[in-house]
């Protein structure tokens, strides 16, 4: 008799997200640490201030409008869907996609491991914020205590809706089908019942290498990512608009959205389109041109973001102090833009890549512009 103990697929998926989960932090954890606690060195209970203030909006909005209240439970919830969706390849990889349309899996049992597996990848910020309410709670100052119930009643909805969203997410994950160069529809062409196929006019590469993919080719889901990024700043821009008071920390929260989201975009691009260049190698193109290309349409949703940005301070008339601002903004656009020509790079023969050095770098980066953006405002 065999005594091992049966596993069903939730449990099965249950313990393969955990091992990948802790084996995420191991990798990373290091410097998710250090990115956490520089900016907050030499701050008194700095790290009880960080985890009170993460949930301090919820408890503002409550003395404001309803529409104002749900507002920032709707920014929670987008807040907390993008930690799933930056999470969501160890919470459902594309790999097991093949493996359980085989299986006789019972569509409540997937419902509820996907329910699982959200509720373990939203579990950080989820205990942060808990713990965040518990500290003010236990404070309890006096502009709190006539609404600290509407306010963990934000809270518990943004959590549900959260999970909902997060569950849609790894559901819509599932039905993504794989990217295949030969069975894309050649965007040059397009036919008519009466005549058959008839050619289109000639488009350049940069749209059929670059923007075409991203809309209707093996790219689609960087297209994802790029819209992502462009609704990201906005909603930080939003904030800062909102919440003028609060424009040092908005404006970290652009510079944290931006850089974390470009140079994911520029990985996630640049792994789905090297078979499509690779295959273009006898044509007549410039690799580096090609590549100057796809920097630059990585970069433009920061472009984007940042004269947005300028245009809302100067319209709004929020005191900043200009050269800190100044050095706020460069050090986050070329270093971003020096983080993605890292990533892009063609190898080099005799060097290894070291992801540690390039983690550090990456590192390096946002703590400086962090650190710009709690003196660029006055």
């Amino acid at each position: 008799m065999n005594s091992r103990p049966r596993l069903d697929y939730s449990q099965m998926r249950l313990a393969w997200c955990r091992v990948s989960l802790l084996s995420f932090v191991r990798r990373w954890g290091v410097y998710l640490a250090i990115a956490f606690l520089v900016p907050t060195l030499g701050a008194t209970n700095a790290l009880m201030a960080m985890l009170a203030w993460s949930v301090t909006p919820l408890f503002q909005a409550a003395h404001h409008a309803v529409l104002d209240a749900c507002l920032v439970g709707l920014g929670y919830v987008m807040l907390q869907s993008l930690f799933i969706l930056v999470l969501s390849p160890l919470l459902w990889p594309r790999a097991w996609s093949e493996a359980e349309r085989s299986l006789p899996i019972d569509e409540n049992l997937r419902r509820r491991s996907d329910l699982h597996v959200v509720l373990m990848g939203l579990s950080p910020p989820v205990t942060a914020q808990a713990l965040g309410i518990l500290i003010w709670l236990v404070k309890f100052p006096v502009w709190i205590q006539e609404s600290w119930g509407v306010g963990v009643s934000i809270w518990g909805v943004s959590m549900v809706l959260s999970v909902a969203l997060g569950m849609l997410m790894l559901g819509l994950r599932r039905r993504l089908p794989t990217p295949a160069i030969g069975s894309l529809r050649d965007p040059w062409r397009s036919r008519s019942p009466a005549h058959g196929w008839r050619q289109r006019q000639p488009i350049s590469a940069f749209m059929a290498l670059l923007l075409w993919p991203m809309v209707r080719g093996p790219a689609r889901r960087a297209g994802r990512i790029y819209a992502l990024t462009v609704l990201a700043l906005c909603v930080c821009i939003t904030g800062l608009i909102m919440t003028p008071q609060r424009g040092s920390w908005w404006l970290a929260a652009f510079a944290i959205t931006a850089q974390a989201l470009v140079t994911r975009l520029s990985a996630v691009l640049e792994a789905a389109l090297q078979p499509l260049h690779q295959a273009c190698g006898l044509l007549p193109l410039d690799p580096d041109q090609l590549r100057r290309h796809l920097r630059l349409c990585v970069m433009s949703p920061l472009v984007a973001g940042q004269l947005m940005l300028l245009a809302a301070i100067a319209g709004m008339d929020i005191p900043v102090k200009p050269v800190f601002l100044t050095l706020y903004l460069l050090t986050n656009l070329l270093g971003t833009l020096a983080l993605v020509a890292a990533t892009s790079a063609p190898p080099r023969v005799g060097l290894k890549e070291d992801p540690q050095a390039r983690a550090s770098w990456w590192l390096l980066v946002l703590v400086i512009t962090i650190a710009l953006a709690s003196e660029a405002v006055a």
